[in-house]
C-alpha cells in the first residue's frame, strides 16, 4: 500500500508473515486515528537479527541499504511494530551511520499518546484478569516499560497486576535460541506462562514473544492465553470483531 504518507509504517518480518491480520489491525488504528501512513510491499528486513547471530558485516550492510530505501522513498518518521526492529532503529543504525537521525516510534509509544491525547477511545469492555511481559528488546534495550502497561490498564474491564518478576528483571520468552536450543527455549517460555498462570492472561507487544509463547502454551495445553497488544487494542476500540484467545477464569 503506498500513499503521499511521509510516515512508514515499517510492519516487520514476523508480523508480515506470521500474523498479517495484527499488521491490519495496527492499520485500522491508525486510520481511526486520523494518521496517514505508507506501507511499502518493496519491505525489507530490518537486519537487527543479523547482529544478534554475529553476521556483523551482512548486518552492517544491510543497514546501509535500509538507510537509502529510507531516503529513497523520502521517508521523515517511522512507526514499527516489532521490538527487535525498534531496537535496531534507535541502537544499531545511528551506529553504524551517526547520520540517520529519522524519528522512530514503537506502536506502545504511539498507541499511548493517542489515548492521553483523547484520539484513540477503547470502549468496548475485556473483563478478564491480565498481566504484561517484558520483552527483551522493547524493555531492557529500549526501556520501554510504562506505555504497554498504560494502554492495558486503559482497556475497560481489564484487572491488571504485574508478574513476579517483571521490568527489568523480566525473563526472556527464549525466542532467539528456539532454533538450536528448542526444548531450552520451551522451559524458558514455559516458566514465563506458569508464573501468570493465576492470571490466565498474558499480554505481550512483541511478534516474536507471542510466536514463542503462544506456541509453547498449545505445545503444553497450557491454560494461560497469550494475546497480542495490538489486537487488544483494536478490539476494545472496536475495529475487529473479536479475540477470541481470552479466557475467562482466574
Amino acid at each position: 500500500m503506498s500513499s503521499d504518507s511521509k510516515t512508514l509504517y515499517f510492519v516487520g518480518c514476523t508480523t508480515a508473515h506470521a500474523y498479517p491480520e495484527t499488521g491490519q489491525a495496527m492499520k485500522k488504528i491508525l486510520d481511526a486515528a486520523g494518521i496517514d501512513v505508507e506501507i511499502r510491499e518493496d519491505e525489507p528486513c530490518c537486519g537487527g537479527v543479523l547482529f544478534m547471530i554475529g553476521q556483523t558485516g551482512e548486518a552492517i550492510k544491510k543497514v546501509k541499504e535500509n538507510i537509502e530505501f529510507f531516503k529513497s522513498y523520502n521517508i521523515k518518521n517511522i512507526i514499527v511494530n516489532c521490538p527487535e526492529c525498534y531496537k535496531a532503529f534507535i541502537y544499531d543504525y545511528p551506529k553504524v551511520d551517526p547520520n540517520f537521525s529519522i524519528p522512530v516510534q514503537h506502536s506502545t509509544q504511539l498507541i499511548a499518546q493517542l489515548i492521553k491525547e483523547g484520539k484513540l477511545a477503547l470502549t468496548k469492555e475485556v473483563p478478564i484478569k491480565a498481566t504484561y511481559h517484558d520483552a527483551c528488546h522493547l524493555g531492557r534495550h529500549a526501556g520501554v516499560y510504562e506505555e504497554p502497561r498504560f494502554i492495558i490498564k486503559s482497556v475497560p474491564g481489564i484487572k491488571f497486576k504485574e508478574m513476579e518478576i517483571s521490568k527489568e528483571h523480566a525473563m526472556c520468552c527464549g525466542g532467539p535460541i528456539r532454533e538450536p536450543f528448542i526444548e531450552l527455549r520451551n522451559q524458558m517460555s514455559l516458566s514465563n506462562l506458569n508464573i501468570s498462570k493465576r492470571l490466565r492472561n498474558i499480554v505481550t507487544a512483541c511478534p516474536t514473544c507471542y510466536y514463542n509463547l503462544d506456541g509453547v502454551s498449545q505445545l503444553f495445553e497450557h491454560k494461560v492465553k497469550v494475546i497480542k497488544l495490538i489486537d487488544l487494542v483494536a478490539y476494545s476500540a472496536g475495529l475487529i470483531p473479536e479475540l477470541s484467545v481470552l479466557s475467562q477464569g482466574g
